[in-house]
């Protein structure tokens, strides 16, 4: 409650919702702080504020889906909390402008791709560098390896990671969970080839983030984001508005009992054996 308090005063012209439960629905001008479990076997690390809805300036059409020109739609903003150290463990100005500046242009590049199932907007940005430590949303701490060919993950960056690479691993911050095939996880759902969360480069190609279809203006999806992703990221832990989802990746870093995990989950529904079920609303 004090920090609660605190963020009032620093922010008046935003709204704290309570997020005591596990669902988290926000009114235009609410803010929330997401730190820790929201139903993903990811846990989530970012602020959420919900902006003033938007007039869509054409139509949207997505996966059977369609929002005509004119529609009113919910906008989100996602605020990140990053610091970056050295593969040492040392922090240093010089990494974190890198680093930032680095995220900061990724994440600009990819903002008209963030997209709802019916065209809603969402904006993921950076707390500024100096943000205080003692305000939401939670510091998180990215180690920067000093090799090229580490294989990057949500706590640890290659030395020069490519875009699509970022917005995967940034994603994991907001509880979205891995969807690609890996010998480790047989208990895993999988998503579709241009899922962000499955194959983070396919993903962008498909959206036409990739060179090739910006310079033949080829064809794209408008999201790099599924629906069921962004449901979970803007309405955390809201099995109501998104009941396939956190069935289907409840075993989603699950092992099998020969394999020293628990064993996969019984009865899931059959919709989670296609690649399609983060579609699924």
């Amino acid at each position: 409650m004090m920090l609660l308090f605190i963020l009032s005063a620093l922010f008046p012209c935003l709204v704290f919702a309570d997020n005591n439960g596990l669902c988290t629905k926000l009114d235009p001008g609410q803010y929330a702080a997401l730190d820790g479990y929201t139903g993903s076997p990811v846990w989530s690390f970012y602020g959420l504020k919900r902006n003033d809805d938007v007039t869509l300036e054409k139509d949207f059409r997505w996966l059977g889906r369609f929002s005509p020109k004119g529609t009113r739609v919910t906008s989100y903003d996602v605020i990140l909390h990053l610091k970056f150290v050295d593969h040492k463990n040392r922090s240093s100005s010089k990494l974190s402008r890198r680093y930032h500046k680095t995220t900061g242009k990724c994440l600009a590049s990819v903002r008209s791709r963030l997209r709802g199932p019916y065209g809603e907007f969402l904006n993921i940005r950076l707390a500024p560098v100096d943000y205080p430590d003692n305000l939401a949303p939670k510091l998180n701490i990215i180690k920067v390896s000093k090799s090229f060919f580490v294989r990057s993950t949500a706590e640890r960056w290659e030395k020069n990671p490519g875009c699509s690479t970022i917005i995967h691993e940034l994603l994991h911050l907001t509880g979205l969970v891995d969807e690609y095939y890996d010998p480790k996880y047989r208990c895993r759902h999988y998503g579709p080839d241009q899922s962000i969360m499955s194959d983070h480069e396919r993903a962008f190609y498909t959206a036409g983030l990739h060179w090739i279809k910006k310079l033949f203006r080829l064809k794209s999806d408008p999201s790099i984001l599924r629906p069921a992703h962004f449901r979970a990221i803007t309405e955390p832990g809201c099995t109501d508005r998104n009941p396939l989802y956190y069935r289907c990746i409840y075993d989603a870093y699950g092992q099998f009992k020969r394999n020293g995990g628990r064993g996969c989950r019984k009865n899931v529904p059959k919709q989670c054996l296609k690649s399609n079920w983060m579609d699924i609303l």
